[in-house]
């Protein structure tokens, strides 16, 4: 028993691969406002409302992020 337990991976010894895991499917995170660019899939709540009200402009970007309830509010 104490054999089996000895071989099963702590978390430390596992974290780096689960963390990379878990990070495979989202893009890189932006460095810059200009490498914003935020795909169709993530731009709704999950509740499926629209939460980028807009997405202007190429280096000196600007996004309004809210939901129409937010605003109502």
């Amino acid at each position: 028993m104490k054999e089996t337990v000895a071989m099963i991976p702590t978390f430390d010894g596992c974290r780096g691969g689960l963390y990379y895991q878990r990070r495979k499917p989202l893009p890189a995170l932006p460095m810059t406002r200009h490498d914003i660019n935020i795909p169709e899939e993530f731009r709704c709540t999950t509740a499926n409302e629209e939460f980028l009200l807009a997405d202007d402009g190429d280096n000196e970007k600007i996004l309004l992020v809210s939901t129409h309830d937010n605003l109502v509010h």
